[in-house]
């Protein structure tokens, strides 16, 4: 699978955990950055994966975007662990 399926499949992965319908999540690959971000926004997405979609077409490399996808799908942030709990207050 080339990378820009394998994007488009995690994108779909963070909409379909945010409630998008059926119909939104089969054609997500087409989508525009404007209509993917405004989507998100309406299902109340966090800051990162707003963050992600407002870099997706420009910002990051490919490889980039994905692995920062894959971890947001996992942990809900795009953060590493460590980062994350320093901005939860939870470091040690």
């Amino acid at each position: 699978m080339d990378i820009r399926r394998q994007i488009s499949e995690e994108f779909r992965r963070a909409f379909e955990k945010l409630g998008a319908e059926p119909e939104f999540l089969a054609l997500i690959g087409g989508k525009t950055q404007v209509e993917l971000y405004q989507k998100a926004e309406a299902l109340g997405a966090n800051n990162d994966l707003l963050a992600l979609i407002g870099s997706s077409e420009d910002t990051l490399a490919d490889e980039d975007m994905l692995q920062m996808l894959r971890r947001f799908n996992k942990s809900g942030t795009i953060w590493l662990e460590k980062f994350a709990e320093a901005d939860n207050g939870s470091a040690s």
